[in-house]
């Protein structure tokens, strides 16, 4: 059964996920995303390490860690800062669409 959710943090390693549908920590996943127009990531097998309710939300924050992932895939994701904005309210987070942002990889990376 496919489900969906808003990437609010990713690395090499795995990403973070918030999602509606609760998940168990330890089950095997296969993800599908891409981070812009041309950066697509599909069918990445991973396990979920977390699995948590969002206080005062019917939203659950998900954490996974990449299995099976190419160096050279892992490479694109590293080699720039993402960026999430959001809006926050009284009873909810809205998180926007990840984009890649050269100004925060300049900041924090300095040099690639």
């Amino acid at each position: 059964e496919d489900k969906k959710g808003v990437i609010t943090n990713i690395s090499a390693g795995g990403l973070g996920v918030i999602m509606t549908d609760n998940v168990k920590v330890g089950a095997d996943v296969v993800i599908s995303f891409k981070l812009n127009d041309s950066i697509k990531f599909d069918s990445i097998k991973g396990t979920i390490v977390r699995a948590e309710s969002i206080a005062g939300q019917h939203y659950f924050f998900v954490g996974v860690n990449f299995l099976a992932i190419a160096n050279d895939r892992r490479f694109e994701i590293n080699k720039y800062v993402y960026v999430t904005p959001f809006v926050e309210e009284n009873d909810h987070i809205f998180l926007k669409t990840i984009y890649k942002s050269h100004k925060y990889t300049r900041k924090y990376l300095k040099k690639l």
